[in-house]
C-alpha cells in the first residue's frame, strides 16, 4: 500500500473531522518539504492523542 493508498483507506473509516484532518495531513505532506520523519511523527501523535467517537474506527485506522 503507497501512501495514497493509506490516506484514502483512513479517509473512508469515518468522517469524524480527527480522521478527515489526519488524511488531509497526509496528502498536503506530499506537497511541502518535510522529511518522512516528520510524517510518521505526526501520523503517531494523531493515533496516540485524538479520540474517535467509535473504539473500531480508531482500531481502524491503527490496524491500517
Amino acid at each position: 500500500m503507497n501512501l495514497d493508498e493509506l490516506a484514502e483507506a483512513i479517509r473512508k473509516v469515518s468522517s469524524e473531522e480527527v480522521v478527515q484532518k489526519l488524511f488531509r495531513s497526509m496528502v498536503e505532506w506530499k506537497v511541502n518539504d518535510e522529511t518522512a520523519e516528520v510524517l510518521k511523527e505526526r501520523i503517531e501523535r494523531y493515533i496516540r492523542n485524538t479520540w474517535l467517537e467509535s473504539n473500531e474506527d480508531h482500531k481502524k485506522v491503527y490496524q491500517l
